[in-house]
């Protein structure tokens, strides 16, 4: 692999007090990659984060949810792989250069992606509720292996939610070919995504190591979807994707309990 074989796109909405921060996170990798900033809200404050730090800014000229905005800034970058960046979180310096080696190690990987922090403010914690039972979830679906390759091992990954922390995630776009994020979610996006590729030959390819961290506030648009009930519907259309009716709603009920420990 060359060097410019990566692309971070990080994903720019409304006035976020972190976006710059992240961006400087991005341009101290061990391992350079390109960097670009997309919108489909340009605002002055955005415009003037990509001027001063010399990063692109790509408009999407399509204002139609996030769903479009993520296809959008997927499509964005010339190279094989992409990293989606949160504009509020932050990636240690070796991110890119440990995904790229996992991918290596896999070459008909769909996605690589590594496990988070979780971040409140100033402060960081590798331990909550959340991250454990995640963790849980990732050890029983991989068993010891780094990637899960066949379609009963990658629905095994999703089957009781979504341990794959999204920001994390680095797409592989010669193995994704024309892939979009389904618009029928607002919150569920990435989990929807997941399940459409267990039928798609490639890996999903774990990175155990702690190389995020993804910053859990108010303003985000996971604790939206999560008061408004959004979130909940959207967890019973993906359970029963991959259950029958009765149990999905059971997986729901129960998935939705690990929301206290989010916002």
């Amino acid at each position: 692999m060359t060097r410019s074989c990566h692309s971070f796109v990080v994903l720019a909405y409304g006035q976020s007090p972190y976006l710059e921060g992240c961006v400087q996170s991005l341009l101290g990798q061990t391992r350079q990659s390109h960097v670009y900033v997309t919108t489909s809200t340009p605002s002055p404050q955005v415009q003037a984060v990509s001027d001063r730090l010399g990063i692109p800014l790509i408009v999407n000229p399509e204002a139609a949810g996030i769903a479009a905005d993520w296809s959008f800034a997927l499509a964005s970058a010339a190279t094989r792989y992409v990293t989606l960046a949160h504009q509020d979180d932050l990636y240690d310096p070796t991110y890119v250069e440990s995904c790229l080696k996992a991918a290596e190690r896999h070459p008909a990987n769909l996605i690589t992606f590594t496990r988070y922090r979780e971040m409140r403010g100033r402060q960081t914690t590798n331990y909550s509720i959340n991250l454990l039972v995640k963790s849980l979830m990732l050890k029983y679906a991989f068993a010891g292996r780094e990637n899960a390759r066949t379609p009963p091992q990658k629905r095994r990954v999703v089957a009781f939610g979504s341990p794959i922390p999204c920001p994390s995630v680095m797409y592989n776009r010669d193995s994704l070919g024309d892939f979009e994020f389904s618009r029928a979610y607002e919150v569920n996006l990435d989990w929807d995504a997941w399940i459409r590729l267990i039928d798609k030959p490639g890996s999903f390819v774990l990175v155990r190591e702690t190389l995020m961290a993804h910053r859990l506030h108010t303003g985000s648009q996971t604790t939206e979807g999560i008061l408004n009930r959004r979130r909940q519907f959207e967890d019973l259309l993906c359970f029963e994707q991959l259950w029958p009716k009765r149990i999905a709603r059971v997986l729901a009920a129960a998935y939705s309990l690990s929301y206290r420990s989010n916002h």
